[in-house]
């Protein structure tokens, strides 16, 4: 019932090196772009039930991801695998034609993943999860205003949790180099829908969307306040803290946490009673889901009796 389920999310790299950022000259639609890859795959992916987005790294996990690919072309390709939005996997080819083809045949299963190799690479994501803002100015200027400064809150945050980290292995005397965890990249996106509620973010793998997230930091919280958050996140990121305003926590782990609730809990992606209620308020879709069960979900759990 309502709008088709969104069961499949492609998001073209730009791999572009150039000075300045790729999203700089996005048309408002890059469908329309004939020179863009999104627009070459757009006919060949069913557009009821599959987003295309382009997307553009911004932290160095990302980057560094993005620049170990050997492809011409590539995208990030996730899809609805039964109760969960699986893991993802890196589609490269070298041409857009040839990527368009490899993405048709590359259906969940080893046979078709095989058949897609005549067309290009098909690898499962490594570790870590992907979260992706939408800055896209050309097509609604709150996107390219606010969705900017959320990228810029989530990795500050992602620097202190490193930071943290680091200062807790060295004061062990560990001083291994290690990171606090799998890494998240993340990236700006052309847009994905909803620009009413920017700043906007899809987490995957899981395939949650949210809006209207806080783009600063709360100024409340002071540096040692945020070390000692991180801190106590290190290892314990499954641990629900919904006693705890949003605002005075790290909004990355907030995002991310979820996801790892779900996986480890063995629950349907839209089990939305495993999400703290601050940030459930924010929720506004999940891919698998038609429009009408979104908002059944989203007024099911935020509801003042939610236990």
């Amino acid at each position: 019932s309502g709008r088709a389920a969104i069961l499949r999310h492609v998001f073209v790299i730009e791999k572009a090196a150039a000075a300045t950022a790729a999203s700089v000259s996005w048309p408002a639609k890059l469908e329309s772009d004939p020179k863009h890859c999104v627009s070459v795959l757009r006919p060949h992916l069913d557009p009821k039930t599959t987003h295309i987005t382009a997307v553009e790294p911004a932290n160095p996990a990302a980057r560094a991801f993005s620049e170990s690919i050997t492809n011409t072309v590539a995208c990030l390709d996730f899809a609805v695998d039964g109760r969960h939005v699986g893991p993802g996997r890196l589609v490269g080819a070298e041409t857009p034609q040839k990527l368009a083809q490899a993405l048709v045949v590359a259906e969940v299963g080893v046979e078709q993943v095989k058949a897609a190799s005549e067309f290009g690479n098909v690898y499962l994501m490594p570790d870590g999860g992907d979260l992706m803002v939408c800055i896209h100015g050309a097509r609604d200027a709150r996107c390219g205003v606010l969705g900017p400064k959320l990228l810029d809150r989530l990795s500050q945050e992602q620097c202190q949790d490193e930071a943290a980290f680091a200062a807790a292995e060295s004061s062990e005397g560990r001083g291994s180099g290690k990171t606090s965890g799998a890494p998240i990249r993340l990236w700006g996106t052309s847009h994905f829908g909803g620009h009413r509620f920017a700043p906007c973010a899809i987490v995957m793998p899981g395939g949650h969307w949210y809006g209207k997230l806080p783009y600063e930091l709360p100024k409340e919280r002071t540096l040692p306040s945020l070390e000692a958050e991180s801190l106590e996140r290190v290892g314990t990121l499954h641990t629900r803290t919904s006693n705890r305003s949003l605002k005075y926590r790290n909004l990355l782990r907030a995002l991310t946490n979820f996801q790892d609730e779900c996986r480890k809990s063995g629950e349907h992606f839209c089990e939305l009673d495993l999400m703290d209620k601050e940030l459930c308020e924010h929720w506004r879709g999940c891919m698998g889901l038609t429009k009408t069960d979104q908002i059944k979900a989203s007024l099911q759990a935020c509801s003042e009796d939610r236990t």
